[in-house]
């Protein structure tokens, strides 16, 4: 397993990702104990640890292989920070957790799991922050199960783009956010979340299809952003909610809620089709 370069770095560190961090990986504690900017292509295996945030640069691929378990410290070392300023150009939003370990991904995520061998982040029951995708980011999951982050499992940004493949997400706020004019796509598996299941703000896209839904609130779409679910059921523990606000389309097209029950919220000149 390659190991991101160990450079000396002062704990606690907040870097806002994008500017130069060259050189700026902390030191490893251990065997697979992991934090920092990965450099170079590489791949990890088995059972790896994080103890700070891990930065994906651009023109890097980080691959984690099939059967690999990222467990994550419970407090970050190391943090790398990205902000966002709102359409509106207000003031910039931190969007990553600096309370957590987390992904941030500017280059490409690939996580290979198989069906007989799955890829499995969050191991035990320390909170993490989840993957963030942003610039031209590329995040791929396969077979791959994400349990315990904290507010969001998977969220994209500018051009990232995010496409998961037979893969699971539980036990985070949100289940998968999209801003600008990211992608995702989403074919098998499960997605749950205490809240929403799929958001997607200011112009994003997100494809689901043969999905069990299984959070707590439901499906968003605002400010011309479009989400498309196809074949997939929903079977959350509460009434399931389809929200589509300010010119945003919701399409749903043989779905199915077992026996909950669905509202659904049109606002601002919004769109919602659904067909069975």
């Amino acid at each position: 397993m390659e190991r991101p370069e160990a450079v000396c770095e002062r704990p606690g560190r907040n870097v806002v990702a994008g500017d130069s961090l060259q050189g700026m990986c902390c030191t490893l504690e251990a065997m697979t104990s992991l934090m920092g900017q990965i450099k170079k292509d590489t791949v990890w295996e088995g059972d790896v640890r994080l103890t700070g945030d891990v930065f994906v640069p651009a023109g890097v691929t980080l691959r984690i292989a099939a059967g690999a378990r990222i467990s994550f410290a419970a407090r970050p070392h190391w943090s790398c920070s990205v902000f966002r300023r709102p359409s509106d150009r207000g003031d910039s939003i931190e969007v990553t957790r600096r309370e957590q370990c987390d992904f941030v991904v500017q280059g490409s995520l690939e996580v290979a799991g198989t069906e007989r061998a799955p890829v499995c982040l969050g191991i035990d029951e320390t909170a993490w922050g989840g993957i963030t995708a942003f610039a031209r980011g590329r995040v791929r999951l396969d077979h791959a199960y994400l349990a315990g982050a904290v507010h969001y499992s998977v969220q994209a940004f500018d051009d990232a783009r995010v496409e998961a493949v037979e893969s699971h997400c539980a036990g985070s706020e949100f289940a998968v956010w999209g801003w600008g004019t990211s992608r995702i796509v989403w074919r098998g598996g499960t997605i749950g979340a205490e809240r929403a299941s799929v958001i997607c703000c200011e112009g994003s896209r997100a494809s689901v299809s043969d999905v069990d839904d299984r959070s707590g609130e439901g499906i968003a779409a605002t400010d011309m952003a479009l989400v498309r679910v196809e074949g997939s059921r929903f079977c959350g523990p509460r009434k399931h909610v389809v929200v589509a606000r300010n010119r945003s389309w919701v399409k749903l097209s043989s779905c199915t809620n077992g026996d909950s029950l669905m509202d659904v919220v049109r606002l601002d000149d919004a769109h919602v089709e659904m067909w069975p």
